[in-house]
């Protein structure tokens, strides 16, 4: 492999990582919102996010 793709792969799965560990609640709430009710809209993913509801216009 070229020294300069392992380099970009390495640092995207570095970035990717650090996303997953920061937001690791957040998705083991979305994932049981999802075994639960197997979908999920938009004002359940804000509750999973800790954000108000979206308003819609």
């Amino acid at each position: 492999m070229d020294a300069e793709i392992k380099s970009i792969l390495d640092k995207q799965y570095s970035i990717a990582r650090k996303l997953i560990e920061k937001n690791k609640k957040k998705i083991e709430a979305m994932a049981k919102a999802l075994l639960e009710y197997e979908t999920i809209d938009s004002d359940q993913i804000d509750d999973c996010d800790g954000r108000e509801k979206s308003k819609s216009t």
